[in-house]
């Protein structure tokens, strides 16, 4: 396997995308709604590069892909329509998309809208709708015993004024809570990957585009072979959003990991990757 993720930007009809690549093999995109990419690459993309050749996208208003000019730039529809034009531009008449959290709601827009585009399609931690904030057990409901520290360390990390440093840090508790052990952070969490957040996307997507959407009564249109898989003990998008996925997509198969939260490739990496293996093979 590859060592390092390497870098390039790329000019499509679109705009400019930087794109970080490592792997060898068929490809695959992999990209989260509001993470800032770099070389130090991103630990959900690291799970796919034995099987593939992974292109980590930086989507528009990151990096150095092209600025946001407006909110309704970076709405799921014309996310999915910048990868597709990153795909033409580099020359495949298809590839697989993988996603994690917000990245799978992005995979979910993109099988729906250009399923002639995926080979396959891998979401893991993810729901099909607004409404996961409300289901049983997820952090974003009032009830939840961590609500009230989940919605204090948002509010600082969405603060524009928030040095990046602090950000980072807010952002270690942050997915700490959303682990199986959280003694366990620092062997879970490599201190070698350096992603930032994209604070306006993220203030988007809290404030627009989550607000919207709601893609469970489309599902059954996916037509591509999908792997769905989460942590038993999701808070973010507890396990319940995957079942309504998997119930969905016909062509679809789920595997819960028992000793996951919202991380399962790197909580149970072992076990991730044989689930992950045996789909690839089948499919």
């Amino acid at each position: 396997m590859e060592k390092g993720w390497k870098q390039a930007v790329l000019k499509t009809a679109r705009g400019t995308f930087e794109y970080f690549q490592k792997g060898k093999g068929i490809p695959l995109c992999v990209t989260h709604y509001y993470s800032d990419f770099n070389a130090t690459g991103d630990l959900f993309a690291d799970a796919f590069t034995p099987h593939f050749s992974v292109y980590l996208v930086n989507l528009r208003g990151t990096g150095k892909s092209t600025p946001i000019q407006k909110g309704e730039d970076i709405g799921f529809t014309e996310t999915v329509k910048d990868l597709e034009a990153i795909r033409e531009t580099l020359g495949f008449s298809s590839w697989s998309f993988a996603g994690h959290s917000t990245g799978g709601m992005v995979g979910l827009v993109y099988g729906l809208s250009s399923r002639s585009s995926l080979h396959q399609l891998f979401l893991v931690g993810t729901a099909a709708s607004k409404d996961y904030m409300f289901a049983d057990g997820c952090i974003y409901r009032q009830d939840h015993p961590q609500f009230a520290k989940m919605q204090e360390l948002l509010n600082q990390i969405q603060d524009i004024n928030t040095p990046e440093g602090v950000r980072t840090a807010l952002g270690k508790e942050r997915k700490a809570l959303s682990l199986y052990d959280q003694r366990l952070y620092d062997a879970v969490f490599p201190p070698t990957i350096h992603k930032k957040t994209a604070v306006d996307r993220l203030n988007y997507f809290s404030h627009q585009e989550i607000h919207k959407f709601d893609v469970i009564d489309q599902l059954s249109h996916i037509d591509v072979p999908t792997w769905i898989a989460c942590g038993k003990y999701d808070v973010q998008c507890p396990a319940s959003c995957s079942q309504t996925i998997y119930r969905g997509i016909p062509h679809s198969e789920l595997h819960i990991f028992e000793k996951s939260n919202h991380y399962p490739f790197a909580e149970e990496p072992v076990l991730f990757q044989a689930a992950l293996a045996s789909f690839i093979e089948r499919y």
